[in-house]
């Protein structure tokens, strides 16, 4: 308060050190009716403590509890943001690591259908030279039961040519 009346002060100094000035009319008249400024003055004064009261700090009390609940706001946005880093970071961690269990797997079933398909190839080939031996052995013994009935069907031919060339029977 002693500030603002010694600053006070310093501004009406000039004003009451001021001399008569006149205009070219002579209707112009710059020095302040001393009266009339010591009564502002009062009034000014009077009107600073009410009006500090009820319109500057609860201005100013209003314009700190806005500050500090932007701040607050900023704080929390922060903090939002550096947890939402964090779950991203989470996610796309989980996710990696899903996408590789999955290429592991993928790899897994690949490898198991390749081992049944070489198993299931390898059975398929050993019934297939079961059947192809079993088949060459009866093609053998058809074609050695061939021979042998041609070989008695040609003796049996031989016999007959040979009895009827000699004209008796043999």
């Amino acid at each position: 308060m002693r500030s603002l009346a010694a600053g006070l002060l310093w501004l009406l100094l000039p004003c009451l050190s001021a001399r008569t000035a006149w205009a070219s009319e002579g209707s112009l008249q710059l020095v302040p009716r001393i009266d009339l400024l010591l009564g502002l003055l009062i009034f000014f004064l009077l009107l600073v403590a009410p009006l500090n009261a009820l319109l500057f700090r609860p201005l100013l009390r209003t314009l700190d509890e806005r500050a500090d609940r932007i701040n607050g706001t900023r704080e929390r946005a922060d903090r939002l943001d550096a947890q939402s880093l964090e779950l991203r970071t989470r996610y796309e961690s989980a996710l990696r690591e899903a996408r590789d269990a999955a290429e592991r797997g993928r790899r897994e079933r690949i490898e198991e259908a390749r081992v049944d398909f070489q198993g299931r190839t390898g059975e398929a080939r050993a019934d297939a030279e079961q059947r192809i031996e079993v088949s060459r052995s009866e093609l053998s013994a058809s074609l050695e039961r061939a021979r042998s009935q041609l070989s008695q069907q040609a003796r049996e031919l031989a016999r007959e040519a040979a009895a009827r060339v000699l004209g008796r029977s043999l």
